[in-house]
């Protein structure tokens, strides 16, 4: 599954609490706003999240509202900073640079203008 931004927001608030209660999921990302339901459904769907059980009072295994992230929850916040990062990079080199060129090339052809116009606006200003 890949995931998207929001995904890996709800992902890493998690991560970073460790062992988090859904309520407190629920209340940094409200259902209405980012459908944290059916994300959370989904995220239990492809084991990146996991139902903590409470086993020590009764003996039995009971699951609780406690959620932690799976080893693959962390592969996969992993690889999508990786991917991202990957991606600004080749942004930067597709995108910016040839930009950049550009500009200066067209500066360089205007050079001898420039110069003028600067010599000008500086008498100017004397």
């Amino acid at each position: 599954m890949n995931i998207n931004k929001i995904d890996y927001k709800i992902l890493k608030f998690i991560y970073d609490k460790n062992v988090i209660h859904i309520d407190s999921i629920y209340n940094q990302f409200p259902d209405s706003i980012y459908n944290t339901e059916y994300k959370m459904g989904n995220f239990k769907k492809c084991h990146f999240i996991q139902v903590i059980f409470d086993n020590e009072a009764t003996g039995l295994s009971l699951p609780t509202k406690y959620y932690s992230l799976t080893p693959l929850g962390i592969e996969t916040i992993n690889n999508y900073l990786f991917t991202r990062k990957n991606n600004l990079k080749n942004t930067l080199f597709s995108n910016i640079i040839p930009i950049l060129i550009s500009i200066l090339a067209l500066l360089k052809s205007y050079q001898k203008e420039l110069i003028s116009l600067w010599k000008h606006i500086m008498q100017l200003l004397k």
